[in-house]
């Protein structure tokens, strides 16, 4: 964290520990610490934690994930084993919401996991634990959780004690008395809660009484179905090919003549180390053999002759636009390729093969044809435009924008995405031509002057099931939602969302506006 001090010792805003990383390394505090704390982890915007095992040794200490530094997050956690303490992972305040995937759990004594108060999207969760395995405090808290299975439970205890707001999907619990017990704020002023509990052991899905429906009928979320991104494994570290090894291959200060020959010559892993500075000024086609391009936190840009921004560029402003940089045009639609922290001014999708951006946020990505999957973790961006029908999943998103936005153009595409948080004026999403979006766990926080007629989401003769929260301090979307099929149109407010001080909730909100007999 770039806050000094102990988590919690500083009250003051902070959301500028951006991109702290931290991979392949386990921490055992031993024996005999029971005062011990295995990490603290304070990241905003992008940031994750992958393949990390934190540990007691003996099962005492006080916790193993501390996440409670004043603002922590968005970032995602993947695949992080935590093992003993008296909490596996604490979160606290409302700001700035955290994504978990496959999470491992066992052996805590209070708690698996405590939220006071902030937004959590989880999937994948396996916990073996006596106590609960969730413990969400505080009308504030919101959770979504997915495709998990919470065991060794104590029939005198629930698998999930939560306040606020819950969405869970394919739900498995064992041992514990209730799969669930929600505590819900039926009104304020005095506060009246209302016991809601949930026998289990399984849940298909639950999402509490204050869902909201668009178009259609009530039936939950879309429920799209989820694919895990692909990850070819690695070839040692002596296979991989620096770029600078083409240095000859240049034309003049233009390094895209070596970049694409190091690409063209059959290397499986291509590398750009951060010890060069590199310019591009002609485009580059990635296909080929190449599983990876490994940037070490780079970013391909045009330089200032060949394309400037020019102040505040909206999004729909595709002539001020920079040209594609980095096209991706392998013609075997079984190919994966993964670009891992190497972001771009701009990235074409014109293949039908899987991309995977890891940690590898495009400044503007677009499709220059239909088929290919996007599969995107731990990325920012708020120029993206799915122009043709896709198949999309992201974990961890932060797409923000002073310009008008939207920030996300779906055209007909199918998006999936756990975690996203967002901040300033402009429109989030538009999506439409059939178009199917399931956003869970969502943070919004409005910032700046918005037009009253401007909505965080739009869904245009198309299907959506959102999940999110809102912090509203200086500003707000006075329209949240707006939803049209053919001539007729909807909309949601504030009035429509659960309010408990500054955070307001949409714990589900769904619609089916899609025209199957429509031609687009």
């Amino acid at each position: 964290s770039s806050t000094r001090g102990d988590p919690g010792s500083n009250r003051a805003t902070n959301g500028s520990s951006i991109s702290l990383y931290l991979e392949g390394v386990t921490i055992d505090t031993g024996r005999g610490n029971p005062g011990a704390k295995a990490l603290e982890y304070h990241s905003n915007n992008l940031g994750r934690l992958e393949n990390v095992v934190l540990r007691s040794s003996d099962g005492t200490g006080v916790l193993g994930l501390d996440l409670t530094h004043h603002d922590v997050g968005p970032a995602l956690v993947k695949r992080v084993r935590v093992e003993g303490f008296d909490v596996g992972v604490a979160i606290r305040y409302q700001e700035y919401s955290m994504t978990f995937e496959h999470l491992t759990l066992v052996g805590q004594r209070l708690a698996g996991i405590r939220n006071q108060g902030n937004i959590l999207a989880i999937r994948g969760l396996r916990s073996t634990n006596r106590v609960p395995a969730i413990i969400a405090e505080g009308a504030s808290s919101m959770l979504s959780l997915l495709d998990s299975t919470l065991a060794g439970g104590s029939p005198d205890q629930p698998a999930i004690r939560a306040d606020g707001g819950v969405y869970c999907l394919r739900l498995r619990t064992e041992g514990y008395g209730k799969a669930l017990a929600h505590r819900v704020l039926a009104s304020r002023q005095p506060d009246v809660w209302q016991d809601v509990e949930v026998a289990g052991p399984e849940i298909d899905e639950y999402f509490g009484s204050h869902a909201v429906q668009g178009f259609g009928a009530l039936r939950g979320a879309l429920k799209l179905p989820v694919e895990e991104t692909p990850e070819p494994p690695l070839p040692p570290v002596s296979e991989w090919v620096n770029v600078t090894r083409f240095r000859d291959r240049k034309a003049g200060d233009d390094w895209g003549p070596a970049l694409q020959a190091a690409i063209d010559s059959g290397a499986r892993v291509v590398y750009l180390p951060k010890t060069e500075r590199f310019e591009f000024r002609t485009p580059i086609r990635l296909h080929g053999p190449v599983e990876r391009l490994v940037g070490f936190g780079a970013e391909l840009n045009w330089p200032p002759d060949v394309w400037k921004r020019e102040g505040q560029r909206e999004q729909t402003d595709a002539a001020g636009a920079p040209p594609a940089l980095l096209i991706f045009d392998e013609p075997d639609p079984q190919r994966v390729v993964v670009l891992d922290r190497l972001g771009c001014v701009h990235v074409q999708h014109a293949s039908p093969a899987t991309l995977v951006l890891r940690s590898s946020t495009p400044g503007r990505y677009t499709t220059g044809a239909a088929g290919g999957k996007l599969f995107a973790e731990d990325i920012g961006g708020a120029d993206w435009h799915f122009d043709h029908p896709q198949r999309i999943w992201v974990r961890q998103w932060n797409p923000e924008s002073h310009a008008a936005g939207p920030c996300i153009h779906s055209r007909g595409a199918t998006l999936w995405a756990l975690g996203f948080k967002t901040e300033y004026e402009s429109q989030k999403l538009l999506a439409e031509a059939g178009a199917a979006t399931e956003i869970l766990g969502a943070f919004i926080y409005p910032l700046g002057k918005i037009p009253a007629d401007r909505p965080i989401f739009e869904n245009r003769d198309s299907r959506i099931a959102l999940v999110y929260g809102t912090s509203i301090y200086h500003a707000n979307h006075q329209l949240h939602i707006r939803d049209v099929r053919g001539n007729e149109s909807q909309t949601v407010g504030n009035d429509a969302l659960q309010w408990s001080g500054s955070r307001a909730r949409m714990d589900l909100y769904t619609s089916d506006a899609f025209q199957p007999d429509r031609a687009w």
